[in-house]
């Protein structure tokens, strides 16, 4: 463990950033003070920054990335009130445009959310029955979709209603 003042870590910050990347924690002071500290991210933690930035501690496999994607409008939504809630939005707007990007977006069309209005096989959140109503909708069109999802009522739920799951 090492520790640095505060004007020193701004003018060597790529030295710093290298030692705790390395495995190293450092402590940051201001006249003698710890006012922060810098460690390594933990173990397990997603190396894609817009995994790293939701909180997400895997990452889908880069296999899925080579597939056509879609979602509701939600996911633009969700991401980027996630993105603001943690002030990332000037930083991070480049990152979200490209991951929004690379997914084909389904509108809210009217049989989507009468769909949402039904009952499900479970009780079902707002936001997921408006996303599993998305599923439901695009395989009564024909498409062969999977759902991608770490949230483990979400995907109970598309099991129940015959929805693949993908592997993430």
């Amino acid at each position: 463990m090492r520790a640095v003042g505060i004007k020193r870590l701004k003018n060597k910050l790529s030295e710093y950033v290298r030692l705790v990347a390395g495995g190293e924690t450092v402590l940051v002071t201001d006249l003698d003070r710890v006012v922060a500290e810098l460690i390594p991210p933990r173990t397990g933690r997603a190396d894609d920054l817009p995994d790293a930035l939701l909180a997400e501690d895997r990452s889908p496999p880069d296999a899925l990335w080579s597939e056509s994607l879609v979602a509701s409008r939600l996911l633009e939504y969700e991401l980027w009130n996630r993105i603001r809630a943690r002030s990332l939005a000037e930083t991070q707007a480049e990152a979200v445009g490209e991951l929004i990007g690379r997914v084909a977006l389904l509108e809210l069309v009217p049989p989507v959310l009468a769909r949402a209005l039904e009952p499900f096989p479970q009780p079902a959140r707002t936001l997921d029955a408006l996303h599993l109503s998305s599923l439901k909708f695009l395989r009564e069109q024909g498409q062969v979709v999977k759902l991608a999802s770490y949230d483990e009522w979400l995907l109970s739920a598309a099991q129940a209603l015959g929805i693949p799951i993908e592997d993430c």
